[in-house]
């Protein structure tokens, strides 16, 4: 094997991104790296192109350790890489955004350049050509002398790949390529793709549009908590069980047994807490999302499901006033909300336990929870406690702190820990007690899963049940599918942007198109991916 991963680990403090992880790449290959969102796959790519020097084994390309090189050593020896977001020269021609990918190969000194010796002018001819020459294998030859600013976003990541062949590479890791691509713009980025490999180059690349990766990936490697559970041709993959569980979660213990959601809500004959009409978001060129709608009845649990890069934390980040909303309308309560602010929607009763939880790690768990509700005390009575409001807004807070112990017990007993401290799932809980602080009528969560034991997703899912079964309105945005149904009243399968699927959660936990979704529909004629770009397998 060209390049061979043996036992990488990675940790970040107490976190463990990646875990003994093992696999090779030979020249040639186009390799697919997937798995659900924090996996590792992100944290894998920065660690083989020197981003990250990991804390455990070994990696080796051409019989050489490279797993202790920085990135500016790694490139001479043919590695390069692209990342999520966008970054090029806007300012730039199309034509000398690929230039400037070339020039430290050019080894071309100040000195030289200053003075205009003959090198130079030999160096920028070689320059040129060689951007020509990567200008029309990526199929943006026409647009050469265009700003970089006006290409679509499609062409922009074109432009990018075609700046990292200009280092001289033959190895390229592509990070999230066709991030935000319509299908069209997706569709020519996989033919790219696909001729940059009939001509020699290697490429590993993290996608999660399976759809994308079925049509031009030969081999697909799994990585699920930070371990490889599956590495074989497409077609396998897709019927993988452990691939399967991985993107569609496994049911919470406390449901397994029987599924424990309550009737449908009782309120259906009111109108919407929460109602959102085709709303589309832009990014830039990129649309995350598309012409979305969905409502949330007073007293439901409602779960939004899909996989990474659907637009699940899009959709909130436009439900709390955080995304550009370029289309559509949203409705909280009956009133246009479209355009407010966050603080608007917090006012309005609508909390937000946000992705990743956004704890006060040197803080307490009590002064936490106490800055839940600091949006409902006025300015006078947080800075001059003697106020006469004070004493009132005092016992308000201690009062829905012995609540929030009630529902979250484990809360009481941590009280006085620092929230940094605290163990993923604990911090989960201290998170959503927190956004019960507000005293919400809507209480929106993102991904409160991510990074807790299996244990303590039960315990969270069984209390937000709980919640519920109290006439709480929930609104859950999850990737473990099957957890998150399995409690709620009602769900939507997000994919590229767009609601593909929609009803109530029973039908959508025996619907074959949850695993459609998430795995996409890859070819089962027995044909790989080489076969299907006109390559071969190395």
């Amino acid at each position: 094997m060209t390049l061979t991963v043996s036992g990488i680990g990675m940790k970040f403090g107490g976190l463990e991104a990646l875990r003994d992880i093992t696999f090779g790449v030979d020249d040639g290959e186009l390799v697919a790296v997937i798995g659900p969102n924090g996996a590792g796959k992100s944290t894998l790519i920065n660690v083989i192109c020197g981003n990250y020097a990991p804390t455990a084994g070994a990696i080796e390309f051409r019989h050489r350790r490279i797993d202790a090189l920085p990135p500016h050593i790694m490139n001479p020896l043919g590695i390069v890489r692209t990342f999520q977001t966008i970054e090029l020269f806007r300012e730039l021609t199309v034509h000398e955004n690929v230039m400037a990918g070339g020039v430290a190969g050019a080894k071309v000194g100040v000195a030289p350049s200053l003075f205009r010796w003959p090198s130079v002018s030999r160096s920028e001819k070689a320059l040129t050509r060689m951007a020509d020459e990567y200008l029309d294998l990526v199929g943006l030859d026409r647009r050469r002398d265009d700003p970089a600013s006006v290409l679509s976003a499609g062409q922009q990541r074109l432009l990018i790949i075609a700046r990292a062949l200009a280092s001289g590479a033959d190895w390229l890791f592509l990070d999230e390529p066709g991030a935000g691509l319509n299908p069209v713009a997706k569709e020519r980025l996989a033919e790219v793709i696909a001729r940059l490999r009939d001509h020699g180059k290697t490429i590993v690349f993290v996608e999660h549009d399976m759809g994308f990766i079925g049509r031009i990936a030969e081999r697909i490697i799994v990585i699920d908590r930070g371990r490889v559970i599956a590495d074989d041709v497409p077609e396998k993959i897709r019927s993988d069980e452990r691939v399967i569980s991985a993107y569609l979660g496994v049911g919470s213990a406390s449901t397994r047994g029987g599924r424990k959601t309550a009737a449908p809500s009782k309120r259906k004959e009111t109108a919407p807490l929460l109602d959102i009409r085709d709303l589309t978001v832009r990014y830039g060129g990129i649309t995350a999302l598309q012409d979305t709608s969905l409502t949330l009845m007073p007293g439901e649990l409602v779960a939004v499901v899909g996989a990474n890069g659907a637009g699940k934390s899009t959709l909130l980040k436009a439900i709390m006033g955080e995304a550009p909303v370029a289309s559509g309308k949203i409705f909280l309560d009956g009133q246009d909300a479209t355009h407010w602010t966050p603080r608007q929607f917090v006012a309005a009763g609508l909390s937000m336990c946000p992705e990743g939880r956004q704890l006060f790690g040197s803080l307490s768990v009590i002064d936490n929870l106490k800055l839940g509700r600091y949006t409902q005390v006025g300015a006078l009575e947080r800075w001059l406690p003697w106020s006469p409001r004070a004493g009132h807004e005092g016992g308000d807070t201690d009062r829905l702190i012995e609540e929030v112990f009630d529902v979250f017990p484990l809360l009481r007993e941590r009280r006085d820990q620092l929230a940094g401290t605290l163990s993923g799932g604990e911090g989960q809980v201290l998170a959503i007690g927190r956004a019960l602080m507000n005293t919400p009528d809507l209480l929106v969560l993102d991904e409160p899963s991510l990074g807790v034991a299996p244990r303590m997703i039960a315990e969270i899912f069984e209390r937000l049940t709980a919640l519920r079964e109290r006439g709480m309105t929930i609104l859950l945005v999850e990737q473990n599918a099957r957890a998150a149904l399995e409690i709620a009243d009602r769900g939507y399968v997000l994919d590229s942007g767009r609601v593909m699927v929609e009803g109530s959660a029973v039908e959508l936990l025996e619907s074959e198109s949850m695993a459609e979704a998430y795995l996409g529909a890859f070819p089962v004629s027995g044909e790989t991916g080489a076969a299907r770009t006109g390559g071969t397998h190395a």
